[in-house]
């Protein structure tokens, strides 16, 4: 179906009714819409509010208080309507006040059909054009509005052409359009490394401040109200046709979150830092003050259990003699043995506490000391440490080859040490009980795994497994619940990374990895 083409709307205003008439027949013959004919402004101005035409044809000298020219300046600041002069007066002034209203054209009567038609077509096409540019620059106007950055664009004369709503922010304007003012009137930029040293916006398209300035992370921009912002700047020029430098494109980045969140930062950093500066000097204090009182309370114990076996022997004499005294002094007897045990007891389990704590602070302190390690050597020795109990529960353990690594030998110690530790106590009692020993080349290096066929550990316990102070939810086992997690302190520590695969009533696999690049580096 074919739609026909709306016809261009065209206001006649023209105080002359012949003239007035003749033009109507002359445009409808071309094709257009004449939408009236008016005689004065007032008319003009309410005709074209209601019929809202695509241009007007004006003559400058018409009834009423206002002159074409007047009119015609109107029209365009209340609705944009283009505006084609008609007159028969051609002398300098009025032709001077006619170029200041900016009229699409300019027709001197009589005007011939030919000319009257170009004029129309011409102006209505020049018209368009202006349309579709001014919506085009209002799209990007907007665009460029809601830029979470600050844009200032600038002639080569540093004339500010555009400034969007984060840039008017930063310079703190206020409500003040910049467009016209000097750059440099608006803002400078200061160094905070060098101090008092500051520079105009003209002065960096020098590019040696411009490269100083873009890679500086310590930049504040001081605005014309003496109001400061940390900022990143970029700066772009900007070419016509010829593709000549037309002018500067500043595009201002506001740094003050990432400040702010710099000092939150670091507040954190010290905060830590003194943290754990507190938890060394709490293990120090246990390491140096607490530890002699445990040895003596340990110690003393073990006499206290001592002189109660030779109590209880010589209780046992005076059974034959006089019951009554034995059998209250055999029930003292009971109770401080008893006691005595579960003082020792208790003074175990807290050496292996302290002992834990400190194994955790030493593996965090120390700084790694590099070294090529003979992989198979190290575990062997450690198997031969562990052999007595491992033959107790009748283990047996299996190595495969093992290939030499860099890292830090008395940390990798402790890894394998702990990890066997855990297979050997954590072993089954209801079936033969395996460990085997692996070593594959991955892409972070090598990867170590340690298999065994023990009880597993139970899905409720995995997630906790490598923190502090964790240990079996039915708590069977001896120790301190950190053995665990200064091993996975020390894999990172080598930059790698540890985890575990695990069925109850199964067995555990325990996967390590050492990368060997790193450790290269640290070398070197």
């Amino acid at each position: 179906m074919d739609v026909q083409k709306t016809k261009q709307k065209i206001l006649i205003v023209e105080d002359e009714i012949i003239i007035a008439m003749d033009l109507r027949s002359k445009l409808e013959n071309l094709g257009f819409s004449v939408t009236e004919i008016v005689s004065n402004s007032d008319d003009a101005l309410l005709s074209a509010e209601k019929a809202q035409p695509d241009l007007v044809l004006m003559d400058i000298r018409i009834k009423g208080k206002k002159d074409g020219i007047e009119t015609a300046i109107l029209l365009k600041e209340k609705f944009n309507i283009p505006v084609v002069y008609l007159t028969a007066f051609i002398d300098d002034e009025t032709i001077e006040r006619a170029r200041f209203s900016a009229p699409e054209d300019y027709l001197i009567k009589p005007i011939e059909d030919k000319e009257l038609e170009i004029s129309i077509k011409m102006s209505l096409h020049k018209s368009g054009l202006q349309k579709r540019l001014k919506k085009s620059k209002l799209l990007l106007d907007t665009v460029l509005s809601g830029v979470s950055d600050g844009i200032i664009s600038v002639n080569k004369d540093f004339e500010v052409l555009f400034s969007n709503v984060k840039a008017n922010q930063i310079l703190n304007l206020d409500g003040f359009d910049p467009v016209g003012e000097h750059i440099d009137r608006l803002f400078k930029i200061v160094d905070e490394k060098i101090g008092s040293i500051s520079y105009l916006p003209s002065e960096i398209i020098d590019s040696q401040i411009y490269n100083q300035i873009y890679l500086n992370d310590r930049i504040l921009l001081e605005s014309k109200y003496n109001t400061k912002t940390p900022i990143q700047i970029s700066l772009s020029e900007t070419h016509d046709e010829n593709h000549f430098t037309n002018g500067y494109i500043f595009l201002l980045h506001d740094n003050t979150e990432r400040r702010e969140n710099e000092i939150r930062r670091k507040k954190l950093l010290n905060e830590l830092k003194a943290k754990k500066n507190q938890l060394e000097q709490v293990i120090s204090f246990i390491s140096n003050d607490l530890r002699t009182p445990l040895i003596n309370i340990i110690g003393f114990s073990r006499e206290l259990k001592d002189s109660l076996t030779l109590l209880g022997d010589n209780i046992k004499k005076l059974e034959k003699n006089s019951y009554e005294e034995y059998s209250q002094l055999n029930k003292i007897e009971r109770e401080l043995t008893d006691f005595s045990n579960f003082i020792l007891d208790s003074g175990n389990k807290l050496s292996l506490m302290f002992n834990g704590l400190l194994e955790l602070s030493n593996s965090e302190k120390r700084e790694l000391l590099i070294e090529e390690i003979h992989t198979s050597e190290l575990v062997e020795n450690i198997i031969d440490d562990l052999s007595f109990r491992m033959h107790k529960k009748e283990m047996e353990i299996t190595v495969s080859e093992l290939k030499n690594i860099y890292a830090d030998k008395l940390l990798l110690s402790q890894v394998f040490g702990n990890i066997l530790d855990n297979a050997i106590k954590f072993s089954s009692p209801n079936r033969k009980n395996v460990i085997t020993i692996s070593q594959k080349e991955c892409e972070k290096g090598s990867l170590f795994c340690i298999e065994d066929t023990g009880i597993g550990i139970e899905d409720s316990f995995k997630e906790r497994i490598f923190g502090y102070f964790e240990t079996d939810d039915n708590n069977k086992f001896k120790g301190y619940g950190l053995g665990l997690a200064i091993v996975k302190k020390i894999i990172e520590k080598h930059c790698g990374e540890i985890w575990f695969e695990s069925e109850p009533n199964k067995g555990t696999k325990f996967f390590f990895s050492i990368p060997q690049n790193i450790l290269h580096e640290n070398i070197g």
